[in-house]
């Protein structure tokens, strides 16, 4: 029996001495690899990983609890995805973009191809606070793709980013005229190659409506007078895309 409780308090003294010497290593490594590291109803947080590590560890006493600030949690910015707008303007696509709230500090990549699993990167675009940007991509009329296709990408310095829509644009602009641009009550259309099936007008929010068109004498006529005054994009669809413009309405 003697040798029993000897046994048993040899047991009872190691188990003492290793249970110790775990919680002094175990502080030390915390305070070793967090800047800032304590205990809330049994929670340890370590802001250098920006984690909790959850539960009660063996042998944690006030030391880890003496100087403890709250965790420092660092969110991602929110991010917006870009408005995008594409039409022709002067022989160039013209890219016009908005944001619903400033960025101070990202870049925008811009994006075309002849199909949309076909993109490449053409140019970037510093952020600098503005709700609205633009961008002419004057290398468009020579390319011989009879469809473009653009999108954005916006990066922030966290790392986070944020894609566009796609903007789609015919590739073949000739002998079709709009007209007058800016307008106010009635837009023109001539020289469209077929009637017209489908027409669409494209606000900077990317609402879509289709306005009331007819035929007259030396072409089409679209009456503007319910749309509200801004930017937008006309898109014409016979067989296929027909026409697609940046407008302005007064």
């Amino acid at each position: 029996m003697p040798n029993v409780l000897n046994l048993l308090s040899l047991h009872l003294l190691l188990f003492a001495l290793l249970h110790s010497g775990y919680a002094q290593i175990l502080e030390r490594k915390v305070f070793s690899t967090s800047c800032l590291t304590g205990q809330v109803n049994g929670t340890y947080f370590s802001t250098t990983f920006g984690e909790a590590i959850m539960g009660s560890l063996p042998g944690a006493g006030p030391a880890l609890t003496q100087g403890f600030q709250q965790p420092v949690v660092v969110t991602p910015l929110a991010i917006a995805a870009p408005s995008l707008q594409a039409g022709w303007e002067a022989g160039a696509v013209q890219l016009h973009w908005y944001l619903p709230q400033a960025v101070e500090y990202g870049l925008f990549e811009i994006e075309r191809g002849s199909a949309v699993d076909k993109m490449q990167r053409i140019a970037r675009v510093q952020a600098d606070g503005s709700l609205h940007y633009a961008y002419p991509d004057a290398e468009a009329a020579s390319l011989p793709w009879r469809r473009l296709y653009y999108r954005l990408r916006l990066l922030l310095p966290d790392g986070s980013s944020a894609y566009s829509q796609y903007a789609e644009v015919w590739n073949s602009q000739t002998g079709i005229y709009v007209f007058p641009n800016p307008a106010r009550h009635t837009l023109y259309l001539q020289g469209l190659p077929e009637k017209p099936r489908r027409l669409a007008l494209i606000n900077a929010m990317g609402q879509w409506s289709s306005p009331p068109i007819r035929q007259e004498q030396q072409g089409y006529a679209i009456e503007l007078g319910h749309l509200a005054r801004g930017t937008y994009v006309l898109r014409i669809w016979g067989e296929e895309l027909l026409y697609s413009s940046r407008i302005l309405i007064e």
